[in-house]
């Protein structure tokens, strides 16, 4: 009896040195379809406890062929196998921040802000007047920034209301801040009325260190064109969010209908982008 102990615990060796590398091995094979889930692995038995593990090692070897679950110690290994249609989903990734209608926005500059270095890099902003093509201004070598307009489509924002963000804005703003973008907000409101349109940024958690410039209209003649171009002269533009066609550039103000196709559309939705007014 003794004589036959040394083949019999190499044999059990085998076994038990399969169940922690071979498992992936077997399981395809097993009847059913099972899939071995989860194995932890833990310190293996001295030469006198060998013969007493057989048994339980051939169960969890038999138990892996037949695909049915099992949840046994055998010589310091558990196994857990689950049939394929009882696996659980995969999980979401739950690290990535909802933008709600910004989505798309935030893609994009962060892409842009990213990808574009050196001198050659292009703004948000038309080459020509009048949208004659899609070209854009050269950023030279400024920082990066974004442009969203607070007016609502065919009016000016009013800073008496109760100030309520949009969804999903405040955390596109604060993941692109993080990545070194400066913000800008444009609205038709005149310099006099910075303050509250500061008040209204901040409780609405848009701008919560109060720390975004504003462009306001400074004299009765200036135009929105005219505040865009002036960014454009320290900062790289690489998007703009509005509600309207006519806050990308003022063509569209002399259109008669201002969703007309133009030469400009490539860069909606690549440069441009229509969303929802950033203050409801």
């Amino acid at each position: 009896m003794r004589a036959g102990r040394p083949l019999h615990l190499a044999l059990l060796v085998a076994a038990t040195t399969c169940l922690s590398g071979c498992v992936a091995a077997l399981v395809p094979l097993a009847a059913g379809g099972a899939l071995a889930s989860s194995a932890r692995i833990a310190g293996g038995g001295s030469e006198e406890s060998a013969p007493a593990q057989e048994p339980r090692t051939q169960r969890a070897l038999e138990a892996v062929r037949q695909g049915s679950g099992i949840d046994e110690a055998t010589g310091g290994t558990t196994i857990e196998v689950l049939p394929i249609d009882v696996l659980p989903a995969p999980s979401p990734d739950v690290s990535a921040p909802e933008f709600g209608g910004f989505h798309d926005f935030h893609r994009a500059a962060s892409a842009f802000a990213k990808g574009q270095d050196g001198p050659n890099r292009k703004s948000a902003l038309l080459a020509e007047a009048g949208g004659m093509s899609a070209d854009t201004k050269l950023c030279s070598d400024h920082p990066p920034a974004v442009l969203i307009d607070l007016d609502p489509d065919g009016g000016v924002l009013d800073t008496g209301v109760a100030p309520a963000a949009a969804a999903g804005l405040a955390q596109a703003l604060a993941s692109l801040r993080a990545q070194g973008m400066d913000v800008f907000w444009i609205s038709e409101q005149g310099a006099g009325a910075a303050g509250d349109i500061r008040r209204v940024l901040r409780e609405s958690g848009l701008d919560p260190q109060r720390r975004d410039p504003i462009l306001l209209m400074r004299y009765p003649d200036v135009r929105k064109q005219t505040r865009r171009q002036d960014l454009a002269a320290t900062h790289c533009l690489v998007a703009i969010a509005g509600d309207s066609r006519r806050d990308f550039d003022e063509m569209f103000d002399y259109l008669r209908d201002p969703n007309t196709p133009t030469a400009a559309d490539p860069l909606l939705g690549t440069r441009w982008f229509l969303t929802p007014p950033p203050l409801d």
